[in-house]
């Protein structure tokens, strides 16, 4: 019914691709690139000037 020697290679090179990619993300944050670094600049950014509004009415 089923291909084995297919599903098995199929079934390695995912793997193997798998490992890259985990092997990728970890160098990654090793070097202090993350997804989550823009989003922390844009939250500060917001932070800013909400802060400097909130001065602006209060004077």
């Amino acid at each position: 019914m089923f291909n084995d020697p297919l599903i098995h290679e199929e079934t390695k090179l995912k793997i193997a691709e798998r490992e890259r990619e985990a092997e990728s993300q970890r160098l990654h944050q090793q070097l202090g690139y993350s997804d989550r670094k823009a989003a922390r600049w844009v939250f500060a950014l917001i932070a800013l000037v909400i802060a400097m509004v909130l001065v602006t009415v209060l004077l």
